[in-house]
Order: structure tokens, then C-alpha cells, then sequence
């Protein structure tokens, strides 16, 4: 059953994707490094992922994982992966919506956050209908010299201010090597 909308709230929003973006997962052989292992498969945890959640939290944020993955799949990786309990709301593939193809689509307009008070930062950027909210991330696959949300961070550092965080996310945006992002929407 979906999870939405999401319960009221004054504080700002931050959605987070769950694979590619905060972990990377291989199923059957465990890789030569990894995190932690599920009943379902082996977890690295992308460089940055605990220092975002504590930097999120201590700006004020409600943190909110919303992944195309379901509950039984995800569930557990965000147990292990938040121990200190800093993800308020947890919203899987039930709470997308699809497409004409079948592609689950994540609907900010759907979760009861006002869209000037919520970011998303997900490497699938296309499949949020709010584009002026997406913190574009390259996806994480599982090295160790991934940078991405250590760059991220530089958005706390601005976003106070800015009245509306979709003008932050654009000064972001426009800061970041887009040839990567413009490949991927051909």
C-alpha cells in the first residue's frame, strides 16, 4: 500500500534514491570490498553516504529514502545503512507512479512536500517529473574513489540562502560537468 502523502512537516526535505546513488548492490559472488551483506545480496556503501545524512540532519532536514526498489529488497539495506535512525520516511516502488512504458516515476507532487522545501538527489534523474528539484548524481558503481556526495555537500553550505531550494539546486546544477548528464538523455 503507497505511503503517500507523507505525514505533514515543517521542516525542508530531502529525498534520497537508494541504488546507484547512495549504495551500489551485487547480487550471488561477494565483490572484493563490501559493506554489509543482505539475504539478497552484498552492499558497498558509496564514500560520503553517513557524512550527507549527518550534514542533512544537523541542517534541519527530513531525510526521506523513495526508491523504485520494493520494501522486502530495500527495507533492510536502509537498516543497516541508517543505524542511527536519521531517515524519517521510507518510500518504495508502491509509492511511484509508471509511466505509459512501465517505468516507476517518483512524483514529488504526490508526497505532500511543498516543492519549494524538497530536493531529490537521484542518478535517474529523468524519472522525476520536477526536474528543477533533481540534484543531478552520476551513478555510484561500487568505487572507492567516488566523489559525488562530497561535492553534494557544497549545497548546505548554500541553500539557507535561498527562499526556494529549487534556486539552489540550479546553482548546483550549473556547476557540475553536465557532458556526462546530456549523453544520458539521448
Amino acid at each position: 500500500m503507497p505511503a503517500l502523502p507523507l505525514p505533514p512537516t515543517t521542516r525542508k526535505t530531502l529525498f534520497l534514491d537508494l541504488d546507484e546513488t547512495l549504495i551500489h548492490h551485487v547480487s550471488g559472488k561477494p565483490p572484493a570490498r563490501y559493506d554489509f551483506a543482505t539475504k539478497t545480496c552484498y552492499v558497498i556503501k558509496r564514500p560520503g553516504v553517513d557524512k550527507l545524512l549527518q550534514v542533512a540532519t544537523d541542517n534541519g532536514y527530513e531525510i526521506v529514502i523513495f526508491t523504485a526498489g520494493g520494501r522486502d529488497y530495500a527495507s533492510p539495506i536502509i537498516d543497516r545503512l541508517d543505524p542511527n535512525g536519521l531517515i524519517a520516511h521510507r518510500l518504495y516502488r508502491d509509492s511511484c507512479k509508471r509511466n505509459k512504458q512501465g517505468i516507476p516515476i517518483k512524483d514529488l507532487a504526490l508526497t505532500g512536500r511543498s516543492l519549494d522545501r524538497c530536493i531529490i538527489i537521484d542518478d535517474l534523474w529523468q524519472r522525476v517529473p520536477q526536474w528543477e528539484n533533481v540534484v543531478m548524481i552520476k551513478p555510484f558503481k561500487g568505487g572507492t574513489q567516488d566523489s559525488e556526495l562530497t561535492r553534494l555537500l557544497r549545497f548546505f553550505e548554500i541553500e539557507s540562502s535561498y527562499e526556494d531550494l529549487r534556486d539552489a539546486v540550479g546553482h548546483v546544477n550549473k556547476n557540475i560537468d553536465k557532458s556526462y548528464f546530456v549523453s544520458l538523455s539521448r
